[in-house]
C-alpha cells in the first residue's frame, strides 16, 4: 500500500513530527511505502483561483513544489494529513497544500476523481482537549470523505492533547501512532 504523508508542522523536531515518525515506522514495519513532504519548507504558493486547471490545462498553471506532491497523491492509497492544530484548524502551510490539490482531475471528463477511493488519515496535535481542539476539525474532514464522490474513501484520526507534556513523553499516543500506521491494510 502506498501512504503520502502531507505535513504542516513547522517543528522538525516537534510534537506532531513525532506521531508521524511512529505512525511511519509502524506503516513500514507492515510492508507500506511511505512518502513524506513537508509542505514547511516547500515552495508552495496559494492557489490563485483562476479556474485554469479546469478550464483548459492539464494540472495547474503555476510550475513550483507541487508538481512533486501531485503524482504522490494520485498514487498513494492514503492520504494522510499531519498537523498541528493553529486556531482549530490545519496549519497555513498545509492549508494551501491542500487547497492546490483542487487541480487534481475532479471530474470524469478529465480522467475521473483523482481522490476516489482514497483514505484519508489525520495525524493533530493540538495545546488543548481533542474533543475541543481537533475533533471539531477532523469531523469537517470525515464528512468531506464520506459525503463527496471526490473522495469516496474512509477516514480515521490520532490526536492528543500535547499542552504541557510533549508527545515524546506520551508512550501511550505513540503507541496507537505506531499501531496505527502498522494496521493499515
Amino acid at each position: 500500500m502506498k501512504i503520502c504523508i502531507l505535513s504542516g508542522s513547522p517543528h522538525k523536531h516537534g510534537n506532531t513530527m513525532q506521531l508521524v515518525e511512529r505512525y511511519t515506522a509502524g506503516a513500514k514495519t507492515s510492508g507500506h511505502e511511505v512518502t513524506f513532504f513537508d509542505t514547511v519548507r516547500m515552495d508552495i504558493p496559494p492557489c490563485m483561483g483562476c479556474m485554469a486547471c479546469k478550464k483548459k490545462s492539464d494540472g495547474c498553471i503555476q510550475h513550483d513544489d507541487m508538481e512533486e506532491i501531485y503524482p504522490a497523491v494520485r498514487d498513494a492509497d492514503v492520504l494522510v494529513f499531519a498537523t498541528p492544530m493553529y486556531w482549530w484548524n490545519v496549519s497555513g502551510p498545509l492549508k494551501t497544500a491542500i487547497d492546490r490539490l483542487f487541480a487534481l482531475p475532479f471530474n470524469i471528463r478529465r480522467g475521473g476523481f483523482a481522490l476516489k477511493g482514497k483514505r484519508l488519515r489525520m495525524l493533530l496535535t493540538s495545546g488543548g482537549p481533542p474533543r475541543r481542539n481537533c475533533n471539531p476539525n477532523w469531523r469537517t474532514w470525515a464528512a468531506r470523505c464520506v459525503t463527496s464522490p471526490a473522495w469516496s474513501g474512509s477516514a480515521s484520526s490520532r490526536g492528543g492533547n500535547t499542552g504541557d507534556q510533549p508527545v515524546a513523553d506520551d508512550a501511550a499516543l505513540l503507541e496507537k501512532a505506531f499501531h496505527a500506521g502498522a494496521a493499515l491494510n
